[in-house]
């Protein structure tokens, strides 16, 4: 069984998804950090993650800005990550002692709330906790059914570059949102931060309707 330590540091492992690997590694404080692994696979990853291909990108204290070129089959391998990370925390979180639920829920009960269903629903297409190649594939055609079927990311995908924003401080993410958009929301948080990417022709699809931080699995 995993001590209190050790769940913590496994979580840590977890979701930083072995970033000091990467070709080009920039820490954005609070536990914020632009990975680059070089062709499409540019992204950021913390309490809130932008997956690739993240093509700009400007922070300060309090936030992130950053313009992104969503690529399908980047996004969908990350996302299987995502999900199996969830799955493995929970499936840790059930088969710990009742003292260490205890403790662990004390300070991470949105992520119990958030990873449940999940595992239900993983645990029922034949997910394991064993990373084994029949995982890598269940987790790949689950995250595939969730970018096809999921107003969400219908609407990341509907554009060729979307805009976001990241508030670090309440780990707030706003977008995905097209220029006009993510000016006007600039300007109400009072962002000084700015990005020299152009928005190009729009892809077919509707502009964004999503309250901020409403990302979905």
């Amino acid at each position: 069984m995993l001590t209190k330590t050790n769940l913590l540091i496994l979580l840590g492992l977890l979701s930083a998804t072995s970033c000091n690997m990467s070709d080009d590694y920039q820490d954005l404080g609070n536990n914020y950090q632009y990975i680059g692994e070089g062709g499409n696979l540019n992204y950021i990853i913390g309490n809130q993650s932008v997956y690739p291909k993240v093509i700009e990108f400007e922070s300060d204290e309090k936030f992130i800005v950053l313009a992104q070129q969503p690529k399908y089959e980047e996004y969908k391998y990350l996302l299987g990550e995502e999900l199996s990370n969830k799955y493995e925390i929970y499936a840790q979180y059930i088969s710990d002692s009742v003292t260490l639920k205890k403790d662990y829920a004390k300070f991470n009960s949105h992520q119990i709330r958030e990873s449940k269903p999940l595992y239900s629903l993983l645990k029922a297409r034949g997910l394991t906790d064993k990373n084994m190649p029949e995982d890598w594939a269940v987790r790949e055609v689950v995250a595939d059914s969730i970018l096809k079927t999921d107003s969400y990311y219908q609407d990341v995908f509907s554009r060729k570059v979307n805009y976001w924003i990241i508030d670090k401080e309440s780990d707030r993410l706003y977008g995905p949102y097209n220029l006009a958009q993510f000016d006007n929301q600039c300007k109400l948080l009072k962002i000084t931060l700015e990005l020299n990417t152009k928005e190009p022709d729009r892809v077919e699809g509707k502009p964004s309707t999503h309250r901020p931080g409403s990302r979905r699995l």
